[in-house]
């Protein structure tokens, strides 16, 4: 009640600053247990996130996926 009081937030902004807050954190301990496992397979999350997207869309191009992960074309094809 007291943080409240001292921001200036009703029970309303509280509830979503709280809600945003646990979003947050579940965020970071997802990209972190991603990481672990990741890196048992030498993938870097990167490369994971452009794997991810051939599977969604395994008839995209080489152009279309280096035009959804903002990158040159010669980097999708880097191994």
């Amino acid at each position: 009640m007291r943080y409240r009081e001292n921001r200036g937030e009703s029970a309303a902004e509280f509830s979503v600053h709280k809600t945003v807050e646990k979003a947050v954190y579940v965020v970071r301990l997802h990209r972190l247990l991603l990481e672990r496992l990741l890196n048992k397979t030498g993938v870097y999350r990167s490369q994971h996130q452009i794997l991810m997207d051939i599977a969604r869309f395994p008839e995209a191009s080489q152009k279309d996926i280096a035009m959804r992960h903002h990158v040159s074309t010669a980097t999708i094809a880097v191994p």
